[in-house]
């Protein structure tokens, strides 16, 4: 697999390595890929209730519906940001943490 990866300790082409990330960058991209969106889903959702219970009375669910696809979409959109600024935060980047000698295989 190919993968670009801070080299701090000048691993060459062929070398067999182990790479990490930082735990505070797994937890934060983690929350924003899976629990912003489904914050935005739900939000919306209320939001849409709350709109279609103010301008109609028949108790229908399309307010609420289109209410949580715009709060995903809005998420969404807020991701796509989110991962273009966080390309070159430390924090999300992966790094060679060592060379791995490998034993000969027979």
């Amino acid at each position: 697999m190919r993968l670009r990866v801070v080299n701090r300790i000048d691993a060459r082409i062929g070398d067999h390595v182990v790479i990490g990330i930082e735990e505070s960058g797994v937890v934060r991209g983690s929350l924003a890929v899976y629990a912003v969106p489904l914050a935005g889903l739900f939000a919306g959702a209320l939001a849409g209730q709350f709109v279609g219970e103010r301008i109609t009375s028949s108790g229908s669910d399309w307010p609420a519906m289109a209410g949580a696809a715009v709060g995903l979409v809005v998420c969404l959109l807020w991701l796509r940001r989110f991962g273009r600024a966080t390309e070159t935060d430390a924090a999300f980047q992966p790094v060679v943490l060592r060379r791995e000698t490998r034993l000969p295989t027979v």
